[in-house]
């Protein structure tokens, strides 16, 4: 998660390096790997620095499942 974050921060900052004053909402696909599935996603917010994080006004999470990902793209 720690990597995830630094990524997620790098992003939102370099958006906001060439757009000042810009906020970003932000869809987070996550792909299960276990049955803690709805703890982990209460958890995504704190391990992603959501709540801090001044450039990003909303996010969602969409869970995904490999057996129905190209359903889900193409009704998207």
């Amino acid at each position: 998660w720690s990597d995830n974050k630094k990524r997620l921060d790098k992003l939102v900052w370099g958006l906001h390096k060439y757009n000042p004053g810009l906020k970003v909402p932000v869809l987070f696909t996550y792909f299960p790997d276990s049955s803690s599935t709805e703890s982990t996603i209460d958890k995504i917010p704190k391990y992603l620095g959501l709540e801090t994080n001044q450039l990003i006004i909303d996010y969602h999470v969409l869970v995904m499942s490999p057996l129905t990902i190209s359903k889900q793209i193409n009704e998207g």
